[in-house]
């Protein structure tokens, strides 16, 4: 039998790819997101920084999916209040499934 490749309990987990307008890489440090790491992604447009955002996991994958969605609302509320610029998710639309997704996205 094979064994089933899940992310281990407390493990930084990728949730989205993101791009922010490259003088708002700044900001990100004042927003209130759960433990997390943002890692640049291979390539971005001129002026952009696409981030890959990592968020720890929480153990179950419900709690994964609520944590996920509360770090991209709060990131979109972070640009709401002009702490960031630019934002617009890459990736990782599916974690904003059970609302609307307050920024635009790629398809």
């Amino acid at each position: 039998m094979d064994a089933i490749d899940h992310p281990a309990p407390h493990s930084l987990q990728l949730i989205a790819v993101i791009e922010l307008e490259e003088e708002a890489l700044d900001g990100l440090g004042s927003v209130d997101l759960p433990e997390h790491e943002f890692r640049p992604a291979i390539e971005s447009p001129r002026g952009y920084v696409w981030l890959e955002f990592q968020v720890r996991h929480p153990g179950t994958a419900t709690a994964l999916a609520c944590t996920a969605r509360e770090a991209l609302l709060a990131l979109a509320r972070a640009e709401e209040a002009g702490t960031i610029s630019g934002l617009r998710l890459i990736s990782g639309s599916h974690w904003l499934e059970d609302a609307e997704a307050p920024f635009p996205t790629i398809h």
